[in-house]
């Protein structure tokens, strides 16, 4: 670590809200701790949906040396934010009289003169605050886009998440004032298929304390999912009980697990169905850590554009072996973790489910540990990117 004082000002605009510990908050970490790891950075930091006094919490908590923006400006920005997405949500989202999700016109400045980078998690906290109009503020601006987002109900006929016009996507990524950041190559395979633009890489990499975790072998003979809460979760819980999936796998000698924030929504008949079949209800976990500590297995069987696969990369570079679909995983996972991955069919087919969750298991009890080569291949991967140069 440099031990040079600090040179350059960065500003951190999130999206995500710190006390909901999905794959967005992993992502947002890796950046924070990149940022401020080199110590010539004096980094601020603005979220659009935390509270500055949870931010300065979460940031203690994480052990990360950030400053929070808390003045006037920001707190009208978080606002404008609020009100923005959840206007969005209900017009576009839930009675789809707009197509798209529409950016403000009347952007709030908040950042500083003296701030020479800002980087934005997602591209709509930049226009938020206009910084995509490049009036007031002169610095340099990077957008870690993570997946496609142009035109995405349409794409995916699923009307659960952020659908941006395609047309702003394009500015954003043709703008040369703009450096934009996909988090995986097969994604920026997409936006460059969709724009004609390729933007650069920086892969997800999660945080150092795996090499604490119980090899695979040593771990209770569990399968594991960990759902955030939102909509595909759920739709994937149902199924899994519908099915009698969870049931199929105890009758085999499996444990069945369920953790994370998703548990909090269930309604009480999935609760009740999932204990009667013999599943584990846990809900959420202190960390990520905790819960892939006691699973063998890690189930991720996701559909279209449904986030960054941090998911997947977590359970493969915590030791587990992973159930996914073709959307789950991607060219990276496949050349390092190939082994370690059990693909199955989109949509899902229970029959097909139950036995790569029974293999996935036993492959899992004649090997020792996650190859240390494919650990190390993929973060010497990621930590020879750099997200600011």
């Amino acid at each position: 670590m440099s031990s040079s004082k600090p040179t350059r000002r960065i500003a951190f605009l999130s999206a995500v809200d710190v006390t909901v510990r999905n794959g967005n908050l992993q992502r947002q970490l890796q950046v924070l701790r990149q940022l401020t790891h080199d110590q010539t950075n004096l980094v601020f930091i603005i979220s659009l949906q935390s509270t500055p006094a949870k931010m300065r919490d979460w940031l203690e908590q994480e052990r990360l040396h950030a400053q929070v923006i808390d003045t006037l400006r920001a707190g009208f920005a978080r606002v404008w934010y609020i009100l923005w997405y959840y206007s969005n949500s209900l017009f576009c989202t839930r009675f789809k009289f707009i197509k798209f999700f529409q950016i403000p016109p009347f952007p709030f400045e908040v950042l500083d003169k003296d701030i020479s980078h800002a980087l934005s998690f997602y591209l709509w906290p930049a226009c938020i605050i206009g910084l995509q109009r490049r009036k007031k503020w002169y610095g340099r601006l990077t957008i870690d886009l993570n997946d496609v987002m142009g035109d995405r109900h349409s794409r995916t006929g699923h009307h659960s998440w952020i659908s941006i016009n395609p047309v702003l996507e394009s500015q954003i990524l043709r703008n040369p004032g703009i450096d934009c950041v996909a988090i995986t190559p097969d994604d920026a395979d997409l936006f460059n298929t969709a724009y004609g633009v390729r933007p650069r890489v920086w892969p997800f990499f999660p945080s150092e304390s795996f090499c604490k975790l119980p090899i695979a072998v040593n771990r209770p003979r569990a399968i594991g999912y960990f759902a955030a809460k939102n909509t595909q979760n759920i739709e994937i819980i149902s199924f899994l009980i519908e099915h009698n999936i969870v049931k199929a796998w105890v009758d085999l000698g499996l444990i069945v697990v369920l953790a994370g924030s998703g548990c909090d929504s269930l309604p009480d008949n999935f609760r009740r169905n999932f204990i009667a079949q013999g599943g584990e209800l846990i809900g959420r976990v202190k960390s990520v850590e905790e819960f892939y500590g006691r699973v063998q297995v890690a189930l991720n069987p996701i559909g279209p554009s449904t986030g960054v696969k941090i998911k997947s990369v977590e359970a493969l570079v915590y030791g587990c072996n992973l159930v996914t679909s073709p959307w789950g995983t991607d060219s990276l996972l496949n050349e390092f973790f190939g082994d370690h991955l059990h693909v199955i069919s989109w949509p899902l087919n229970a029959a097909e489910l139950v036995k790569a969750g029974m293999l996935a298991v036993c492959h899992s009890r004649t090997e020792s540990t996650l190859s240390n080569n494919s650990l190390c291949g993929y973060k010497a991967l990621v930590t020879k990117h750099l997200l600011l140069d």
